[in-house]
């Protein structure tokens, strides 16, 4: 029997039996919500699976709307081959700005998977877009053939205010975790949002109030961590170059390879780390040559492509410690960004592995320590010419030894320094 018919019989006898309770049963939500996505041809809900523009289908993923022949569901479904990225996931939703998918009406969304291998974690994620929130649920699947689950989006923190239209299903998300799903087939069915609205139910927004945050790596992780990406190699070091913040016993080190988005996660906040009073950060930052861009950047936390944050304006490095100040603009009130990630030597793509040095990164209030001005300073250069004119003193003078002959002469052989009337000349005698 068609699932769906099914699920409208289930309905029907749930209403005669037990009247106006049959709001909780999960077999009602298919056809009881205001917006249910069937992959039926006469499905309204604007759904879309199969990526011919890139921006349904990422981590490798590959979806397609077929006929189901699994289980006791024959009707249209969407079906799923996972990709081989830990965050492997579909699009497959985007409603236009005005609808809402959760609202002040109802936040649970339920839908219909089909697996025959369990799933620790099947994701669901809700959001709205640039400068929107963006929210996640996490359920599991017991590997059973079809079955039933549901997404609360009114657990844990507050709602933050803003549009929630656009929804991605990442079956088997496991960045935390070795990816073993890659190349297995799902199918889902049947996504009802109980509470989607068509407009007006927009919640008035508020800003999101941040706290004093400081990444010093001193601690057990809350303190900050290194989550290098795109090649970068990082680390939480005791040893650092002398001049560093005063009072640290450890900081992260970076060796600085990979491509030109190679970068190193650095932290992580339960509340905003920026906002529109607090738009700046410091750290302390060793480098190992000067002249090399540096950028920090903070986003909501969300899975790539579908993060949401703010890049730091770009700042030079001057070789040594020195503590950077840096501004972010565009600040969204409504975001957590919780999360921190540093680029060194950014958007270059000769990176040759020189290792940077990175503490005490502070927000939202926070004080970086001071550098250890006790330390002797990185000698800095000058540009200098030894071309003998003015020997001997600043142009240059002989000083030989072990033997060796050697004088300023106003004679050489022919080819030498256009200009010159000057050169060393060296007799190679001696041990």
């Amino acid at each position: 029997m068609n699932l769906k018919n099914s699920r409208l019989m289930s309905i029907a006898t749930s209403l005669l039996v037990i009247g106006s309770s049959f709001v909780a049963l999960p077999a009602a939500h298919a056809t009881a919500a205001p917006v249910n996505v069937t992959f039926e041809s006469d499905d309204p809900s604007g759904y879309a699976l199969g990526d011919t523009d890139n921006t349904i289908d990422f981590g490798g993923n590959a979806s397609s709307v077929v006929t189901s022949t699994v289980g006791a569901n024959t009707s249209k479904v969407g079906k799923i081959v996972n990709g081989d990225g830990c965050y492997s996931g579909s699009t497959f939703l985007k409603l236009p700005v005005g609808n809402q998918l959760i609202s002040n009406v109802s936040n649970l969304v339920t839908l219909d998977l089909y697996s025959t291998v369990a799933i620790p974690m099947v994701k669901l994620k809700i959001e709205g877009g640039a400068g929107d929130p963006a929210r996640e649920v996490n359920v599991s699947h017991a590997g059973n053939g079809w079955q039933s689950l549901s997404f609360d989006f009114g657990t844990g923190t507050a709602v933050a205010p803003g549009n929630y239209r656009i929804v991605s299903l990442f079956v088997g998300f496991t960045c935390d975790a070795p990816h073993t799903t890659t190349g297995n087939v799902f199918y889902f069915d049947n996504v009802s949002f109980l509470g989607a609205t068509s407009g007006g139910d927009t919640p008035p927004p508020v800003v999101v109030t941040d706290t004093p945050s400081l990444f010093n790596f001193e601690g057990d992780g809350t303190t900050g961590y290194a989550d290098p990406f795109e090649g970068q190699q990082a680390s939480i070091v005791p040893s650092t170059p002398a001049g560093g913040s005063l009072s640290s016993t450890h900081a992260l080190k970076v060796i600085d390879n990979g491509g030109q988005w190679a970068g190193t996660t650095l932290g992580w906040h339960g509340t905003t780390l920026v906002s529109s009073t607090h738009n700046t950060a410091t750290a302390n930052i060793y480098s190992p040559a000067a002249g090399l861009p540096i950028m920090l950047k903070v986003d909501d936390g969300g899975v790539w492509p579908n993060t949401i944050g703010i890049e730091s304006a770009t700042l030079t490095s001057v070789k040594g410690w020195k503590q950077y100040t840096f501004t972010f603009s565009g600040i969204n009130a409504a975001i957590v960004y919780g999360k921190a990630s540093i680029f060194v030597d950014f958007g270059s793509a000769g990176k040759t592995g020189e290792s940077w040095y990175v503490d005490d990164v502070a927000f939202a209030g926070a004080t970086s320590a001071a550098l250890d001005g006790s330390a002797p300073a990185e000698p800095s250069d000058t540009p200098s010419l030894f071309d003998f004119e003015n020997a001997p003193g600043t142009g240059g003078y002989v000083d030989p030894f072990e033997g060796a002959n050697a004088s300023i002469v106003t004679s050489t052989p022919a080819g030498g320094s256009d200009g010159s009337t000057k050169a060393m000349k060296v007799l190679d005698v001696g041990g």
